[in-house]
């Protein structure tokens, strides 16, 4: 289940570190507004999500610094095949951890794919996880204990049905310290995760008929030593 008073603070937080940031684009902004109907020489410009555009100052490609000095930049990851992020995770030592699924370097037909990202935009490492099948990482969870990550999913490859509820625990290396296939005969789904205290992880699974016994509700709690 979406959390919309979390999303809203979220949404709150961000605005106004976007906000304090980005003063002299304010002031240019204002400026503009003097000149030019919204502030901007065409209407689609207008539909930006913040409460005014950036004002740039440089550009070289994918990379550009705005006039508060502020570095924004655009980086691809993967091969020649389907790679696509699901979500994303900051580090407590200003990096960042994506995870999704890979069909470029794949032990089957798709893997589950993480990728380390540095604040900078470089590649740190990309590590592949699955089988013969397709296996997928819908969600991360940060664990600021060890600096690695919890990953959740589905795998094709492991497990008794169809589809099974798939839980890694990476470490900051990127390196698996186990996995664990939950599910039954059926295809069985999560949605999203919330981290606890104590490495203790819930799962919000989706899944099309009865859960099997050891998926007894809902929404279910996984410890991280399990």
């Amino acid at each position: 289940m979406i959390n919309r008073e979390h999303l809203k603070a979220l949404h709150q937080r961000e605005m106004e570190r976007f906000l304090s940031r980005t003063p002299k684009s304010a002031a240019l902004f204002e400026k503009a507004k003097e000149v030019m109907p919204g502030g901007v020489p065409m209407s689609w410009m207008s539909k930006w999500p913040g409460k005014y555009p950036l004002f740039v100052e440089s550009a070289q490609g994918a990379h550009f610094i705005d006039v508060d000095g502020n570095e924004i930049w655009s980086k691809n990851f993967g091969g020649e095949a389907w790679d696509i992020g699901m979500s994303i995770v900051a580090t407590k030592d200003d990096n960042i951890l994506i995870g999704g699924h890979t069909e470029s370097i794949t032990n089957g037909e798709e893997d589950a794919w993480v990728v380390k990202v540095s604040g900078e935009g470089e590649q740190i490492w990309a590590k592949n996880f699955g089988g013969k099948g397709k296996d997928v990482i819908a969600s991360l969870a940060y664990d600021e204990k060890t600096g690695g990550c919890f990953a959740v999913g589905h795998t094709e490859s492991f497990g008794n049905g169809m589809a099974d509820i798939w839980v890694l625990k990476i470490d900051a290396s990127g390196k698996d310290i186990w996995k664990k296939a939950i599910g039954g005969e059926k295809a069985d789904i999560v949605q999203c995760q919330t981290k606890f205290g104590d490495g203790e992880v819930m799962l919000s699974p989706c899944t099309p008929h009865p859960p099997p016994r050891d998926l007894p509700a809902p929404q279910t709690h996984l410890k991280a030593g399990r």
